[in-house]
Formats: C-alpha cells, structure tokens, sequence
C-alpha cells in the first residue's frame, strides 16, 4: 500500500513539473539539451513520459539502430517501429502535428486524453484532457475483493496493482487428500501438498506398511486396499485358476482370462470364427487354441508392421521387416531389420545389404565430383552382394561437411552433418571492435559491418578541467566535450598557457625569448620559441680540438666538436720526414718510412726502418780488411 501511494506521489509530481516547464518554456531536450520551443515537433516516450525534439530522435535512432530495433536515450526501452513511422503528435496521439494555442499546455489537443494506464489493472480510460507525462490514477473503487483464504473482504483504488491480501489468520483449506487442511498462514496460491505420512499398501498386496506422503495416495475403486502401485507385475491369480495377471500393479479388479472358452470365440488370430473350424471342443483355458491357415496379421510392436506369420499361439516375436536406415547427413543408407532399427543408441546391429546407398547430389564429397556410372564404380562384394556388416547405433558416415555457414567466412567442419544441404548459423561470436574502441561486438558472426555500439553511460562526460560536461545518458564513443576555457596546466617554464583545455600533454610553448648560443654561450641576436633547448648562431664554432693545434671549423653546433681529420705536420727528429699521422697531441711516433743503410765502405747496403738507421751497423768482409791492412802498415812503419 504505501508503494502504491509513493508511486502515485512521484507520478503526480512529474506531471505537474513537465507541465510547468513546458508552459514557461523551460523543458530541455535530453539529446542536445536545448529549450524545447513551442513550434518545435517532439516526441514522448511512452514508458517514461521523457520529451524531446522530434529531430533530435532520428539523430539518435540512425546512429543506434539495428536489427532488434532502437532504445528510448533515457529508460531504454526498445521500439520495433520504423524510423518512417515517427511523426509529431501530440501527447495523448490523437492529434497529428498540434497547433498551438495560448490557453493550453503546448504540443497537446484539446481532446480528452483516452489512455488506458499501462501496468494497472484498470479498466477506465484517462478522462483528463491531453496532458505530458503519466496520466492520474484512476478515482473509482475497484470491485469487492477477497484475501487468498477468502474469509477476509476488502476494496482497493481502481488503477492500484494488487496482487491479493493476506488476512494472516490459517489458510484451513482442504488439501488435495481429503483428509487434512492447510495449516499455513493464509498464502497465494495453491496449497502445498499434504506432507503427513503413514503406512501404505501397494494395491497387488507385495509392499505393505511403507510410509508414504498423504499426498501420493491414490483412490481405487471400492474395495481396494492399497493406495500406490509398486511397479511390479500383478501376479494375483485370474479367475480361471491356472494363469495369473501379466498387468503392471493396478487398482481394482484384474481382467478375464483372455485365453478362456467363455470368451475366445475365435482362433488365435481372431479372423476365423471356431464354429469355421473343425476343431475339438474347447472346455478349459488350458487347452490348446485353434489355429486358421491364414496370415496372422497382428500389430507388430514397432507399430508400422503387421505380423506375416501363419495364425499361431502365443506372441508374435520381434519384427523382421527389412527397413531403409540412413545416417544424419543422409550420404549413407543400410538395411536392417525393424526390430534393431529401433535399438536404442550404442547398440551394435548387423545389416542385412552391405552395400551403401549414397544420394547423387553428395557424390561430390566423396568421389572429387565423378558421378558413378557403368564400370566406373567401385569393386562389387563377391558372391552377389548379400554380404553383412555390423554397425553401431545410430548410423553415421565419415563423410565431412564443407557447407559455408551463413556468415560466408566460416564452413562446417562436422562429419555427417545433419544439416548437411541446409543452412548452416554460424555460432562463432563476432568479436570485432565496435566503432567505440570499447567493446566487441556479441552477435554471432554475420555479413556486413557489425552495428554500433548500443551501451551508454549514465555519468557525465567531462571535459579536462571539467568545467564543460554532456549530461547523461552519454553513448559509447562519444568523444569528450571541447571546452572553450585555456588550459589549466602550469608550464614548466613558467609562461602562461595559450591554448584550450585538452587531454594529454600540453603543446609545446611558443613564447618567443632570447637563449644563449650553444656553442660560444653568448646570447642569441634574435628571439626562438620557448620549447627550443639549444640555439646556434649559424657562425663558425672556434673552439680548440682536442689534438690542442687547430680550432674547429664547422659552423656553431650543439654538442661536442668533431675530431680533428688533418695530418700532424710536425718534422720527425733524426731524419726531418713530416709526421704524417692523424693530427694527435704529444709527441710524435718514431719514423716508419724505409731507408737504405750503407756499410763503411759503401759497398754493401740494407733495407731498414728510417728510424731505427742510426741504431744498426753493417759489417762486411772488405771494410774489416781493409781496416786490419791499415792497422799492420801503420805497425810496421812504426
């Protein structure tokens, strides 16, 4: 009760505020969040009364759409209706394209509203005048009610939900035995099954004194004893006195002898009269019955055929009709008896015809496309054919489908396929990134672009700064709205920001400044962006290198000079040969240019090093002697 009072309190209260806001020209519109106007068309939900512009509305519908239809913005309830089929009307549809007028609440008619209220079981239509949002409960009684045990009377409001009262006194309503009542509170409903138990009786005698539920008993005819069948056969002797019922437990008397002289009239097959026989009197149920020489003809039980057999005694046996058994995807066909062709699953039956029967139209499949003609088959069974094989139940070939699926990405990769020829649904799920970036798409796998993403946000969406927001609710992959204030963010360098609030990192500052040159560290003729680390001067750097005899040649740079590429010009000590070295700093290595040392006499000579000449000595045979002959003559004059 005090749901319903609360709902009719907000109901009343949505009304009342639409109706103002449209009257002062106030409504916003939930998609672009602009002032509806008077000469606007718009559009009503009619689940949650929300009103919009009409053209706003087909914005959203074609960028939302799909196959199941379009989403209210707001409730999300979904329309089947046709983006074609919405048009202005008024609030209560009678009306197409309503004129407005000074004396009324705009987009209505002056017609009475006429809408029965949705989700009440109230008969009555709205008899206010054509009015935005939910209409007003109904104000008449609805008729005399009772609560679910019936001892207590009530009455509700006509439009008010009631799902029936509860007197909370006990239910005492007979149950389904008989015997007890309900001994629970007064409750929806039917009553719960009688739970008292006692000893039972099954109705052939053998189960006595088990305890069973009340409700389980079952009625007999007058008489009977037991209450439940225990399954088993009767067994309870007949009234002949030799044979016993073959029925499954039961209530009540067990049949006549089906084989006594009192009511078998006829032969075993029942198609020739005994009087037509000449056969011997029958006095007891024992003696044997007469048999006709026609067929018997009986209902096999397979159900579909009749027992060729001669008239005879007793059962007819299982049934041996050879039957045409095809596997799932109907490639295969095989013989077997009616009997194993109803064997249940896993059962190994033998065929009666070994020779496989494959329709034309699948001949494809299994033999590359050539179709089996005269001699172009395969070997033949010896000994005429009649060969048997075991299968097991329920048949299947090898034969792999290739059908494509209804997606034309994907074929069918099952062995005998049941739907082998037919369409095939794809069932592998889609997957693909929606256009949001988000999300994936949860349909199966289909042809053509997958729909847009449908899920939607029912927060607001800022932006950086968060000074501009679109209210709720938002569809997915809707960028962040562009704010028109300057960015918030300090910069490093301490200048202020000249650019729009954004997200991510802010742009590069371009306030123009003077910097130092990056090679001679003096300041800069003219002015660079802020965001430049390292200016040149475009003059040439100067700087000494690192051999410490020349100066760098290139123009200013950033970072450290080059090596110097020259050749050292020094002249090398002893033999005065330049140096001829990458220009280096220290002193120079010694000479590795070849020169030709002479001995003493000059007559004897050897390639060395230019600088180790001075450091090696050539002796030869002719300088010692003429230097000994030298020594005796000055000797001897001596």
């Amino acid at each position: 009760m005090e749901k319903a009072v609360m709902h009719r309190v907000e109901s009343d209260a949505l009304r009342e505020k639409m109706t103002a806001e449209l009257d002062a020209g106030r409504y916003e519109c939930l998609i672009c969040v602009d002032t509806i106007k008077v000469e606007a068309e718009t559009w009503a939900c009619g689940t949650c009364h929300v009103v919009m512009h009409l053209s706003c509305l087909k914005e959203w519908v074609e960028r939302t759409a799909c196959d199941g239809g379009w989403q209210c913005p707001h409730c999300q309830h979904v329309y089947l209706e046709p983006l074609r089929s919405l048009i202005y009307k008024c609030f209560c549809g009678k009306t197409q394209r309503p004129t407005a007028s000074a004396y009324a609440t705009p987009h209505t008619c002056e017609k009475l509203c006429g809408k029965i209220r949705k989700g009440t079981p109230c008969p009555h239509a709205c008899q206010d005048p054509c009015h935005p949002g939910p209409c007003r409960p109904c104000p008449l009684r609805s008729p005399e009610k009772q609560c679910h045990c019936g001892k207590l009377a009530y009455v509700t409001a006509c439009s008010e939900k009631d799902d029936g009262r509860s007197c909370g006194e006990l239910c005492n309503k007979v149950l389904s035995c008989g015997q007890h009542r309900c001994e629970a509170v007064c409750h929806p409903g039917p009553c719960e099954p009688c739970g008292e138990e006692y000893p039972q009786r099954c109705f052939c005698g053998r189960v006595d004194g088990e305890e069973r539920p009340c409700a389980t008993a079952q009625e007999g005819p007058s008489g009977t004893l037991g209450t439940f069948s225990c399954k088993d056969r009767c067994g309870h002797r007949l009234g002949c006195g030799n044979h016993s019922c073959t029925l499954v437990c039961h209530a009540g008397e067990c049949p006549p002898c089906p084989t006594d002289p009192a009511f078998l009239k006829t032969c075993a097959c029942g198609k020739t009269p005994l009087t037509m026989l000449s056969a011997p009197a029958r006095k007891s149920c024992q003696d044997p019955v007469p048999v006709c020489k026609n067929v018997c003809g009986k209902p096999l039980a397979c159900g579909k055929h009749t027992c060729t057999r001669t008239c005879h005694e007793g059962p007819c046996g299982p049934c041996q009709a050879p039957t045409s058994l095809e596997c799932r995807c109907g490639g295969k066909r095989v013989m077997v008896t009616c009997e194993d062709a109803r064997a249940p699953a896993g059962t190994v039956v033998q065929t009666i015809v070994a020779a496989v029967e494959k329709k034309k139209e699948f001949d494809i499949f299994a033999g590359g496309g050539k179709k089996k003609g005269k001699g172009g088959g395969g070997k033949k069974p010896q000994g005429g054919g009649a060969v048997s094989e075991a299968i097991t139940l329920p048949l299947t070939c090898a034969t792999r489908c290739r059908d494509q699926k209804t997606c034309r990405k994907h074929t069918c990769d099952q062995v005998c396929c049941p739907l082998r020829g037919k369409e095939h649904l794809c069932t592998i799920p889609c997957g693909k990134p929606l256009s949001c970036g988000l999300h994936r798409c949860e349909r199966l796998c289909h042809l053509g672009r997958c729909p847009p993403c449908l899920e939607s946000s029912f927060t607001e969406l800022e932006c950086a700064c968060g000074a501009t927001a679109i209210e709720p609710p938002v569809p997915c992959g809707t960028p962040p709205p562009a704010c028109p204030l300057q960015c918030r963010i300090p910069r490093p360098c301490g200048h202020a920001a000249n650019h729009q609030c954004h997200f991510g990192d802010c742009p590069p500052c371009t306030e123009m400044v003077i910097k130092n040159c990056a090679s001679h560290g003096t300041p800069c003729a003219w002015l660079v962006p802020c965001h430049l680390k390292e200016v040149t001067c475009k003059q040439r750097c100067g700087k000494k290198l690192v051999c410490g005899k020349h100066v760098c040649q290139r123009p200013c740079h950033v970072g450290a000079c080059s090596p110097c590429g020259r050749q050292c010009e020094e002249k090398l000590a002893g033999c005065g040969h330049p140096c001829g070295q990458p220009c280096h700093n220290g002193p120079c290595s010694p000479c590795t240019r070849s020169a030709i040392l002479e001995c003493s006499c000059g007559k004897n000579t050897r390639l060395v090093t230019c600088g180790m000449r001075h450091e090696e000595l050539i002796e030869c045979s002719e300088c010692s002697g003429a230097s000994s002959s030298s020594a005796s003559s000055s000797s001897s004059s001596s």
